[in-house]
């Protein structure tokens, strides 16, 4: 797929996250299943160290939706600034800061 450039894309960014699907963009579970399937295989590499991810914010919120962690994926999307962090629990997806 060929990427284009959206110029205003936070309010695109916001509806897609809020629901409306947009000709040419992943479908929304299969970005949840992308970024599920990189943290578990750099999970596995970690083993029992710590491990730190720097991910696309649009992925991640869409992830923590799927998976039924945010009440509200625009408003999370939109809160952090840069720079920014988030941490989120992943030992049993338990919590999101």
């Amino acid at each position: 797929m060929r990427s284009t450039w959206v110029p205003n894309h936070p309010e695109p960014t916001a509806a897609y996250l809020a629901g409306t699907r947009h000709p040419g963009w992943e479908k929304p579970s299969e970005v949840a299943a992308r970024f599920e399937a990189a943290i578990s295989r750099h999970r596995r590499t970690a083993g029992e160290r710590r491990l730190v991810v720097v991910p696309h914010g649009m992925a991640m919120t869409r992830r923590l939706a799927h998976i039924g962690r945010l009440s509200d994926p625009v408003a999370f999307w939109r809160r952090p600034t840069f720079p920014d962090h988030v941490h989120i629990d992943l030992t049993g997806d338990t919590g999101v800061e």
